[in-house]
């Protein structure tokens, strides 16, 4: 055998003795596990974000005026009228093309565009 590889089986031989010294001389209870992590739950609140990571959210925009007239470029834009105007010619209203009727007074009534707004035909 070489010489280092008898320097080595030594150091093995010393550092076994050692350790089954210390295994011996004083029985110590192993350390105890850490506490698992709580789980998270469904309420928990999400952490706050950073300021550079906030959305800003713009308020809708305000509902369209009831008396406003509806725009169209082709007859295809105008709504079906379910609630009126009845007469040919009256100009179609927001109110008018959204309102929901349990009876439709002028059944046959259609609309159609002239010069950008909805008008009965």
């Amino acid at each position: 055998m070489m010489p280092t590889t008898l320097a080595r089986i030594a150091v093995l031989v010393a550092a076994i003795g050692c350790d089954q010294g210390k295994r011996n001389a004083s029985p110590e209870p192993p350390p105890a596990p850490p506490p698992p992590a709580p789980a998270p739950t469904p309420d928990a609140a999400a952490p706050e974000p950073t300021p550079d990571a906030r959305v800003v959210v713009e308020p809708p925009p305000p509902p369209p005026d009831p008396k406003q007239p509806v725009t169209c470029s082709s007859d295809a834009d105008c709504p079906r009228i379910v609630c009126g105007p009845c007469s040919k010619g009256a100009v179609v209203t927001v109110d008018h093309a959204y309102r929901e009727c349990v009876v439709n007074p002028c059944p046959k009534a259609t609309a159609m565009c002239r010069s950008g707004t909805c008008v009965v035909r």
